[in-house]
């Protein structure tokens, strides 16, 4: 009797399994596949017992690559080959899951991982997280911000600066974000026009030599990000309180935009993409020194999900006549899709005419 072969899709393959199962029983349990790295294995074991528990059929990890390794007695070819041979393997486990449940111990995600995620993204498979932690030297960051602030306000100055006026600068930026450069340059641009009844327009502008999350758009795909741009407007309104604090509330939009390599596949082989946040900002001017807090609400552009907070502190020192000397600190704590975390401190220095 000849034997027949039917090539069936990822796709195709993946409905059939969700229809047979359907059509055995009405509630057939939900399952979950284990994704993280082999160096968590108690992890795996617990996670294994907490989702069986809930009644869920569990699809873990067959082999610890860390420790099978002993078994090729150092062979690093035959090590790699069962590495890339057990990630072909998961993907196929995935197939079978209704979801994945990423083991991020510590918030650490390997390369293999990302890639896994990247697959159940794909398939349209539930992704859960173990845990959401904060970026690494968020804390660290948090207090250089505000030792920065507190440094530098002067609290007799009484001097109000114009609320017209032109600012150029360099700026210096450190981000957490993985394969973000040690230190990015960037070249900033702010103009402002005082308008009436207390309202002021605002735009800004920011280019960098590098991404401060540089995955943000190309997730897996080899495309890499070279440089990024931010532009925005906002309105401010200015409270009409004569004190020494003067308060200001402001609504705008912020956009992220980045610069690639190679053409990104999912946005029609452009060699670029950004993200377009809304922004709530306030504030308080202190004398010379203004101090404010900024909301980026979700992403509304593109699949990013970016979106976070930020703060910064300015002071304006007089040089001569309308030159001033502009300086200031920034703090961003930024997320985005599949958990990311990223914290980015920034400095700037420039001059302001007036």
């Amino acid at each position: 009797m000849r034997r027949m072969m039917i090539v069936v899709q990822d796709t195709e393959m993946n409905d059939i399994c969700q229809i047979r199962r359907r059509e055995t029983y009405e509630d057939f349990p939900k399952i979950v596949c284990l994704c993280g790295s082999t160096r968590f294995m108690e992890a795996f074991q617990e996670a294994n017992l907490s989702e069986t528990v809930q009644g869920r059929i569990v699809l873990s990890v067959g082999c610890n690559t860390k420790s099978d390794a002993d078994l090729f007695r150092g062979d690093k070819f035959q090590v790699g080959k069962l590495k890339r041979q057990l990630d072909e393997l998961h993907k196929h486990k995935i197939d079978l899951a209704d979801e994945i449940l990423v083991l991020n111990v510590g918030g650490y995600i390997g390369e293999s991982t990302r890639s896994e995620i990247e697959y159940a993204s794909k398939k349209g498979k539930i992704i859960r997280f173990l845990e959401k932690v904060e970026p690494e030297h968020f804390f660290q960051c948090f207090a250089l911000f505000v030792f920065l602030v507190l440094a530098t306000i002067t609290g007799t100055a009484q001097e109000r600066p114009a609320r017209t006026w032109a600012t150029v600068g360099a700026t210096m930026t450190k981000s957490t974000a993985e394969d973000s450069a040690p230190v990015i340059a960037g070249l900033d641009v702010r103009l402002a026009y005082d308008l009436r009844y207390g309202f002021q327009a605002v735009a800004e502008g920011e280019y960098r030599s590098a991404p401060a999350i540089r995955g943000l758009f190309t997730g897996y795909y080899p495309n890499r990000a070279l440089s990024e741009m931010r532009y925005g407007a906002r309105l401010v309104y200015h409270f009409p309180v004569e004190s020494r604090v003067r308060p200001f509330v402001a609504g705008g939009v912020s956009v992220m935009r980045h610069f690639f390599d190679d053409p990104l596949p999912p946005v029609g082989g452009v060699l670029y993409n950004s993200s377009v946040n809304p922004t709530i900002t306030a504030g308080a001017a202190i004398g010379r020194n203004n101090i404010a807090v900024t909301r980026y609400l979700g992403d509304t552009y593109s699949y990013s999900e970016l979106g976070g907070w930020g703060a910064e502190f300015a002071n304006v020192r007089r040089i001569s006549g309308q030159l001033n000397l502009r300086s200031g600190v920034s703090f961003k704590r930024w997320s985005f899709y599949h958990g990311g975390r990223a914290v980015e401190v920034g400095a700037l220095v420039g001059f302001q005419f007036q």
